[in-house]
C-alpha cells in the first residue's frame, strides 16, 4: 500500500477540503463559536495521524480486504462525510453551520 493510492489520495484531500472549510469558518465566527469546531479539527487530526500516518498504512502488513475496511473507518470519522456513528450530530451540526455561514459570509 503506497501513499499514491487513490483511496488515501482522496482521504488526504478530503481531510485537506476539510480543514480549509474549518479555517473559514474559523476566521468568520466568534470564539465561542470556534471552540464548539475544535472537536472537528480533532477528528481530522485523528485520521491524519491514525488512519493515514505512513507508518501505520505500512504495519501491520494488510491485505485488499483489511485496507479497505482500514480506510473505509478513516472515511467514516471524516466530521463532514462518512456513516452514521458517534459523530452523526457533529457532522450534521458543522454541515448546518458551514451552509449558513457560507450563505451569509
Amino acid at each position: 500500500m503506497t501513499a499514491g493510492d487513490p483511496r488515501i489520495v482522496d482521504l488526504r484531500a478530503r481531510v485537506r477540503d476539510e480543514r480549509a472549510l474549518l479555517a473559514e469558518l474559523n476566521a468568520r465566527v466568534s470564539p465561542d463559536i470556534q471552540k464548539l469546531l475544535k472537536p472537528a479539527s480533532n477528528l481530522l487530526d485523528d485520521v491524519e495521524g491514525f488512519f493515514l500516518a505512513p507508518e501505520v498504512l505500512r504495519h501491520p502488513p494488510r491485505n485488499e480486504q483489511q485496507m479497505a475496511e482500514w480506510l473505509g473507518h478513516a472515511a467514516n470519522v471524516l466530521p463532514l462525510g462518512g456513516n452514521e456513528g458517534a459523530h452523526t450530530f457533529q457532522r450534521m451540526s458543522c454541515a448546518i453551520l458551514a451552509r449558513y455561514l457560507v450563505g451569509h459570509g
